[in-house]
């Protein structure tokens, strides 16, 4: 899983908010989880399925896991988002991931609305995938 490959991954993360504006992950984090059975259950249990999921954070409660596998965070990488909420992975090896993203904002002085999404994509032989991450 740490073995560098030829694949990619390619995207844009967003929400279209009640009133039509739209937010991106500009700026924020983008997750790259390879799929273990850890990862598996944690993306389960986080947004009720393993392939795509979305929390937003009104719903959601602070979820701390305890007993966490010792490689989940290792075998992470991560980037940001840039300023068009646009990101990239290359060099991703063949196998199944999972993306996670947060796209939030603040309503007022303190009131945070957004969440985060998730979507599970297989890479092999080189591939290059556009996803658009949404909830």
């Amino acid at each position: 899983m740490l073995a560098k490959g030829n694949n990619s991954i390619h995207g844009s993360s967003l929400i279209r908010q009640s009133g039509g504006n739209i937010v991106t992950c500009a700026g924020n984090p983008v997750v790259l989880i390879p799929s273990t059975e850890y990862a598996i259950e944690r993306m389960e249990h986080l947004y009720g399925d393993e392939s795509h999921g979305y929390n937003p954070l009104v719903q959601s409660q602070r979820i701390v896991f305890v007993n966490e596998h010792p490689l989940y965070n290792i075998l992470t990488k991560e980037v940001l988002c840039d300023v068009q909420g646009f990101f990239k992975f290359d060099n991703i090896a063949d196998g199944t991931f999972y993306v996670v993203s947060e796209v939030i904002w603040t309503v007022g002085k303190v009131e945070y609305q957004g969440g985060h999404i998730m979507q599970e994509v297989v890479l092999e032989g080189g591939e290059s995938k556009e996803i658009v991450l949404a909830p």
